[in-house]
């Protein structure tokens, strides 16, 4: 995964074994630290991570649910971000 991702993409929703080996990877070994990982989004501690670290991959509104979080990440960036899930 890390050798044939674009640059910027974004990782929707993997399993928790892709999202925690990803995070170590980024964090440890600075890794492909310029893939975003959208996880943990259907709580309001994961949206306000993803705010924090990704702004520019979000509209600037207030989003209420996950399920709007969701819909909002892959509608607003689809057209230029690869995205994979």
């Amino acid at each position: 995964m890390l050798k044939t991702y674009e640059k910027g993409s974004l990782i929707h929703n993997p399993d928790d074994p892709t999202a925690f080996i990803m995070t170590y990877l980024q964090i440890v070994e600075n890794k492909r630290t310029d893939l975003k990982l959208i996880v943990y989004y259907r709580t309001r501690w994961g949206y306000e991570r993803i705010k924090k670290k990704y702004p520019e991959i979000l509209p600037k509104k207030d989003i209420l649910s996950g399920r709007e979080l969701e819909l909002e990440i892959l509608n607003y960036n689809r057209m230029n971000r690869a995205i994979y899930a």
